[in-house]
């Protein structure tokens, strides 16, 4: 989920039963598929991302203040990680007849409530991974919303190289819903500057991005191009490590449907937008050597 693509934002208590029944029993059970000569480590995560904006592959879904909010569950054995992971976007200002948003007019709140599994290894200088992501909208279609008859799922795979500080990228989506659209994004991690160890640490890295759509349709070829400009604040833990992460983004736009900025037809070729992230990752084998 890259995006960070995890978290459900407004579950209220409903999210910690959420979370145990719809991510660590699939998980675990994945587990016992991993080879038996290694001991799986957990990793939880858990990160919240406020932005003025939420732009998704290059298309502005929501052009007003939102939460987002993550959690994922891995487990690794060896070369091999599964994952799972629950992501949302919720919308924190009501939408006006000016604006974007997938909840609908003089609405807002949850509008998007996704859940990802994923499977990946290291071969190698190479990171593969593979998995499936299934989107659910909570808007009301009556008064403009993105409602659930727009649910569909795709499937993922990926493939970066890890054994150089300039780190490409090559991910590859494909609905299986509604759409049966592919979608291609590449990109690489350029890291310009990191304070030496130990934690905490500072990391300032760009992550230039090209999207291109592979039909079907009329509509093919590169989408937009996205610069990110992120500076990442990783702090000091036992079993638990926090970060914050700040990412200025800067967006050159080909596709007419990534230009559009608001709901009265402004578009622009170039688009800026901003995001704070919080994140903390918890270490539970750590804890229990202490």
């Amino acid at each position: 989920m890259g995006r960070w693509k995890l978290g459900p934002g407004a579950c209220g208590g409903n999210l910690s039963g959420y979370l145990r029944d719809v991510l660590a029993r699939p998980v675990m059970l994945l587990l016992l598929g991993l080879p038996a000569t290694a001991a799986a480590q957990l990793t939880v995560s858990g990160a919240a991302t406020v932005a003025d904006r939420y732009v998704w592959r290059g298309v502005t879904r929501v052009n007003g203040w939102v939460l987002q909010p993550a959690a994922e569950l891995a487990a690794a054995a060896g070369p091999a990680t599964v994952t799972a992971g629950v992501w949302a976007n919720v919308e924190l200002s009501r939408t006006g007849a000016g604006d974007l948003g997938d909840r609908g007019a003089e609405r807002r709140g949850l509008g998007e409530l996704d859940v990802e599994f994923s499977a990946g290894a290291e071969a190698g200088p190479l990171g593969l991974s593979a998995g499936w992501v299934h989107y659910t909208y909570r808007g009301d279609p009556a008064v403009g919303g993105r409602g659930p008859s727009q649910n569909t799922s795709e499937l993922f795979a990926s493939v970066a190289w890890r054994s150089s500080r300039v780190a490409p990228e090559l991910t590859v989506f494909h609905d299986i819903g509604g759409l049966r659209g592919t979608y291609v994004e590449a990109s690489a991690t350029l890291p310009v500057f990191a304070s030496p160890e130990p934690l905490p640490a500072a990391v300032i890295s760009l992550r230039p991005t090209a999207a291109w759509s592979a039909g079907p349709g009329p509509d093919r070829g590169l989408t937009h191009v996205d610069l990110p400009l992120t500076l990442d604040f990783q702090l000091s833990g036992a079993a638990l490590e926090p970060g914050v992460a700040v990412r200025l983004h800067t967006q050159w736009n080909r596709d007419a449907a990534t230009r559009v900025t608001d709901a009265a037809g402004g578009s622009a070729r170039i688009k800026v937008w901003g995001e704070l992230t919080v994140s903390a990752a918890a270490f539970p084998d750590r804890r229990r050597r202490r």
